[in-house]
């Protein structure tokens, strides 16, 4: 069984610092979407993994076992059965608490995340600026570069003018020492009330350490996809900067000050991040995001499992995220793993 803690530290070590997030593949985020779930409220992905991985050691030495230590395998049965008994009356309490923790929060925001896909442009968003003036919120959450570099600054802060609501738009921002993936805040009357600057960089997209050397294979990707030509391996005299953790306050209509930290696309993917800006303050976590990069590969498993590690950090923080996304959902899961999401424009309410 000493294996099933080797595995466990392994597994999460690497997820934590390999160049890629790959916490979405560790063991334990399988259970994301299983009634096991609540057993991430003690541990969150820690405690699940070490579940999962316990529970495969066990059935590991029952099909291993010699024939006729059948003693022996009709134990590892009974043992396997009652761990299974347990740790799903467990993990139902403990999401049960989770949600009534929750329920009984005094104070709640109207929340709007939108979702596109990747053929979004101002014509659509015109649309969309027409259905969200009928709308009432008090923060709207727009995917990451929803227009794909076809807007700045200045045209989301006349969106929020115009839609009188406090808006969490995301874009490339262009800073006298470089360029940032960032986050501005703007509020009802399209000034700039914060921002955040991505603080975990995107390993070839937006940072790459080996100046002009590539791999020849990223040749032929770029030239089916010439949507990479400003990919910082290709681009390496423009990289993204990387920005400071921070924390955004959004002012509501009833004069209510409320932290909450901004998680752009991958970011979401490093837990132990999420703990940090709760932490710091935060009572909720948007996570605008785009999967452009994809090019449709695998893109709604991608989702899923993307989808299993939120709802394990919700349970976990006991804390909502909010998701808004190109090729993605715009929803919101909340601490007892519970998540309502759309494909286009979601309305919902968070409490903190």
């Amino acid at each position: 069984m000493a294996l099933t803690a080797i595995w466990t530290v392994w597994d999460l070590l690497e997820a934590e610092f390999s160049l890629l997030p790959t916490h979405i593949i560790v063991l334990g985020n399988s259970l994301g979407s299983s009634p096991f779930l609540g057993l991430a409220g003690v541990g969150g992905l820690t405690t699940l993994t070490l579940f999962a991985t316990a529970m495969n050691s066990l059935i590991a030495i029952a099909i291993t076992a010699e024939k006729q230590s059948k003693k022996i395998i009709t134990i590892i049965l009974i043992i396997l059965f009652i761990i299974f008994a347990d740790t799903l009356a467990i993990s139902k309490i403990l999401l049960q608490k989770n949600a009534s923790d929750y329920e009984n929060l005094g104070n709640s925001l109207k929340i709007i995340a939108v979702s596109v896909d990747e053929s979004f442009n101002i014509i659509q968003l015109n649309r969309l600026e027409n259905e969200l003036k009928n709308k009432n919120a008090d923060l709207v959450v727009l995917p990451e570069d929803i227009l794909n570099n076809a807007a700045g600054v200045d045209f989301y802060q006349n969106l929020a003018k115009k839609l009188k609501m406090n808006i969490a738009a995301t874009l490339t921002v262009q800073a006298e020492n470089g360029r940032y993936n960032s986050t501005i805040l703007l509020n009802q009357s399209g000034e700039i009330s914060g921002d955040y600057n991505k603080n975990r960089l995107t390993f070839i997209g937006e940072y790459w350490p080996f100046k002009n050397w590539r791999p020849s294979i990223f040749e032929w990707l770029r030239k089916r996809n010439p949507q990479y030509d400003d990919y910082a391996i290709f681009n390496p005299q423009n990289p993204y900067f990387k920005g400071e953790k921070k924390t955004l306050n959004l002012k509501t209509g009833n004069g209510d000050a409320v932290n909450f930290a901004s998680l752009i696309c991958l970011e979401i993917h490093y837990p132990t991040d999420l703990k940090t800006y709760k932490n710091m303050g935060a009572k909720f976590i948007i996570n605008p995001s785009s999967n452009r990069w994809m090019d449709g590969l695998g893109e709604n498993h991608f989702v899923y499992l993307t989808g299993n590690l939120k709802k394990i950090e919700a349970v976990w923080l006991k804390i909502p995220i909010i998701s808004a996304g190109v090729n993605d959902i715009a929803g919101i899961t909340t601490s007892d793993g519970k998540t309502a999401q759309k494909t286009d424009v979601f309305e919902g309410e968070i409490k903190y």
